[in-house]
């Protein structure tokens, strides 16, 4: 699957646009691209444009997800797909940061949810 890594409209905000099929080396992106190791990390991934299939090596991929990263502190994930709605909740519990994300029907509402976090947590 391909993607495209911007600077949200807050400095500690990264918005992805992925696209196409998701495999195992899309669950595992590199920290450094999402920002993970400047510190307090809000990512917002726009998952509108991909197509659900489940990678071959999916359960080992989640170990190692962005999500475990110690300074990502929460994720939202835009989707109408109720597919992608069960494996974004589904990823969660399994690496135990239900609390971490959101999922979303529009980008406008993900990151409003983002950008009040961050307010919230006073960066």
């Amino acid at each position: 699957m391909a993607h495209e890594v911007t600077q949200g409209s807050h400095p500690r905000l990264v918005i992805a646009r992925m696209y196409g099929t998701i495999d195992g080396d899309d669950l595992v992106p590199n920290p450094d691209e999402f920002k993970l190791n400047e510190g307090a990390t809000y990512v917002l991934i726009d998952s509108a444009d991909i197509h659900i299939a489940v990678p071959e090596n999916f359960l080992q991929a989640v170990r190692n997800n962005i999500l475990a990263h110690p300074n990502m502190r929460h994720m939202a994930v835009v989707t109408q797909s109720s597919g992608l709605r069960v494996l974004a909740n589904m990823v969660s519990k399994l690496l135990r940061k239900q609390g971490r994300v959101s999922v979303h029907e529009t980008f406008a509402a993900a990151e409003s949810h983002l950008l009040g976090l961050i307010q919230q947590d006073g960066l």
